[in-house]
C-alpha cells in the first residue's frame, strides 16, 4: 500500500469510472456526519488527509463513494444524511422520519461505535434529534442536542428505568402533538430546570433525589452536567407535557385567558414538584406558557410537499395530521 506522501491531493480524473475499491471499505453509522465518516475512511484506509473531502465537493461524489466502497447508493443515502436530497427522500420514502443533517450532531453511542469500528477510542459523530438521550439498544445516556454530554462522560442508565420510561413517553409526545412543538417547550422546560435545579423544592423533590442516588450526583454538581441532566430529565418531559398542552390551552382561549392559564399552571406544576411556587414575569416557566419558543430546525426527514408544515400542532412526522388524544 503507498505512503500518504505517495497518494494523489486531488481526486484522479476518471475516478468514477475505474472501479477502484478502497482497501477497507468502512460502512457509516447510521446517522453519521460525512467529516467523521471520511475521516474514518481517510485513517483506516492511510489516505492522504484532505483528499476524499475534496472529493466530496465534486457533483457526482455519491457516485463516486459508491466506486470506492462498494456500497449501494440507496444505503450510504440512507445512512448519512448529508448524502440526502429532496429527490433521493421521494425515491425512497422510507427515509421520511429519519434523522435530517439540520438536526444537531452530538459523539455517537460509545458501544454502537466500537462494535462498528472494533475501537474502544475511535469516536464516531453523528446528527441526532434532541429526544435521542439515551441508545435504547444499550441503555446509555448519551445525551443530544439539548442536553450536551461528551463521549467520555457516557455512563449506563440501565439501574434507572424511569429515565428510559421517560424516553419512551417523549417519543409519544413527539408523534401526539408534533415535532415542532415538543421541540420547543422542551428547551423551554430545560430553561426552567436550569433557574430552578438548586431550589429545594426541585433539588430535594424525591424522585430526582433518587435518581441523583443512583447515578453517583455531587450535591453541588452544576445543573447541566450529563449525569444531573439524566436526573432530571424524567421531571423534564412532564414539564414539556405541562406547557404544551398550556400553551394549546392559550392558543384556543386567547389573549384575554391569560390570567386564568398562569393560575392553573401553577396548580398543575405542583403534581410534579408539590412545593414549587416560582412567580414573576421574568420566570421561564411562564415565559413558556405565554411567550415565543425557538423556532424548530427540520430534524427528520419530511416528505418534500410538507417542508412548510414542520412546526404545525398534531403533525406527525410523516406528515400527517392527527387530533390530540383525550
Amino acid at each position: 500500500m503507498p505512503s500518504r506522501s505517495e497518494l494523489p491531493l486531488t481526486p484522479p480524473e476518471g475516478i468514477r469510472y475505474s472501479r477502484r475499491r478502497l482497501p477497507v471499505p468502512l460502512s457509516p453509522m447510521k446517522s453519521e456526519t460525512l467529516k467523521s465518516y471520511l475521516r474514518r475512511l481517510t485513517d483506516q484506509n492511510r489516505l492522504r488527509p484532505g483528499w476524499l473531502p475534496r472529493l466530496a465537493r465534486h457533483p457526482h461524489f455519491v457516485a463516486d463513494l459508491v466506486e470506492l466502497t462498494g456500497f449501494t447508493e440507496r444505503g450510504l443515502v440512507a445512512a448519512l444524511p448529508e448524502l440526502r436530497t429532496p429527490q433521493a427522500v421521494e425515491r425512497w420514502p422510507h427515509l421520511v422520519g429519519h434523522v435530517s443533517k439540520r438536526a444537531r450532531t452530538r459523539s455517537a453511542c460509545a458501544h454502537c461505535a466500537a462494535t462498528k469500528t472494533h475501537s474502544r477510542t475511535e469516536v464516531v459523530t453523528v446528527f441526532a434529534s434532541h429526544e435521542q438521550v439515551i441508545c435504547t439498544e444499550h441503555q446509555q445516556w448519551t445525551g443530544s442536542s439539548a442536553l450536551r454530554c461528551d463521549v467520555q462522560e457516557q455512563f449506563s442508565v440501565s439501574h434507572c428505568l424511569d429515565i428510559s420510561d421517560a424516553h419512551r413517553e417523549h417519543v409519544l409526545l413527539i408523534r401526539r402533538w408534533g415535532r415542532g412543538p415538543v421541540y420547543g417547550c422542551f428547551y423551554a422546560a430545560i430553561g426552567c430546570f436550569a433557574r430552578w435545579s438548586h431550589w429545594p423544592a426541585v433539588s430535594r423533590e424525591p424522585s430526582i433525589q433518587r435518581r441523583r442516588e443512583r447515578l453517583d450526583v455531587l450535591d453541588d454538581a452544576p445543573p447541566t452536567i450529563a449525569r444531573q441532566a439524566a436526573a432530571w430529565y424524567p421531571s423534564a418531559v412532564a414539564l414539556t407535557d405541562l406547557i404544551i398542552s398550556l400553551r394549546h390551552d392559550f392558543a384556543k382561549e386567547g389573549r384575554s385567558s391569560a390570567g386564568k392559564i398562569v393560575a392553573m399552571s401553577h396548580i398543575r406544576l405542583r403534581r410534579i414538584f408539590p412545593d414549587l411556587s416560582p412567580s414573576g414575569a421574568s420566570d421561564p416557566f411562564r415565559q413558556a406558557i405565554l411567550g415565543e419558543l425557538d423556532t424548530p430546525p427540520d430534524e427528520v426527514e419530511i416528505a418534500p410537499s410538507n417542508h412548510s408544515r414542520e412546526s404545525q400542532w398534531y403533525r406527525e412526522d410523516d406528515g400527517g395530521n392527527v387530533k390530540p388524544k383525550p
